[in-house]
């Protein structure tokens, strides 16, 4: 039971390490966020839609204001009546942020791979069927926001992004296409520390 709360103990200091030292991210840094978006909402002619995302970054610093790095996201979306639906999408990012303050805004654009599936309704004599409808995309990303710092090497953030294809699979049977303005996403972003 010991090794237990000492392995527990190790894991608990090493994530509370970050939050000792500088308060701002510098150059050299590494960062890693973590975001989500939990949302209840009308479908229209679907209905009530839940509609969740998970979403990871690891990125560099390579100036003080400017990070570079990796990024993946997973959306999930269920409604009584349609199947499963889902869209994941992984890229590159750079964020640029303004200001040395507690309270930071932040422009970012990237590039990223997408693979989902949209939902369609065909009305039969025998009732209405529903499916869905893969597809592939590369998108460009655009997002701004709000970072705070709680603590040192700890942030809060919210943002908001537009993500548009560059290329995509035709999609023939659907009559909804993938949403470009993204809901408001909020996370928690940790400094790892570098130099």
């Amino acid at each position: 039971m010991t090794k237990r709360y000492y392995t527990l103990g190790l894991l608990a200091g090493f994530l509370l390490l970050p939050l000792l030292g500088h308060s701002q991210a510098q150059k050299g840094d590494l960062m890693v966020s973590v975001h989500s978006r939990p949302i209840v909402g009308w479908g229209g002619n679907f209905g009530l839609l839940s509609n969740g995302q998970l979403g990871t970054k690891l990125g560099y610093m390579a100036t003080d204001h400017l990070e570079i790095g990796l990024q993946s996201k997973g959306q999930l979306q269920a409604n009584g009546s349609l199947p499963l639906q889902y869209r994941l999408s992984t890229g590159v990012y750079a964020t640029h942020y303004f200001g040395h303050r507690r309270l930071q805004p932040f422009l970012s654009g990237g590039i990223s791979g997408v693979a989902g599936n949209l939902p369609y309704q065909v009305n039969t004599q025998s009732g209405d069927l529903y499916g869905t409808e893969n597809y592939l995309s590369v998108n460009y990303n655009l997002s701004a926001g709000l970072q705070y710092r709680l603590v040192k090497n700890l942030h809060v953030f919210g943002e908001w992004q537009y993500s548009k294809p560059i290329l995509s699979t035709p999609i023939t049977q659907s009559p909804v296409k993938p949403q470009r303005w993204q809901p408001a996403t909020f996370g928690i972003r940790w400094r790892l520390g570098g130099r």
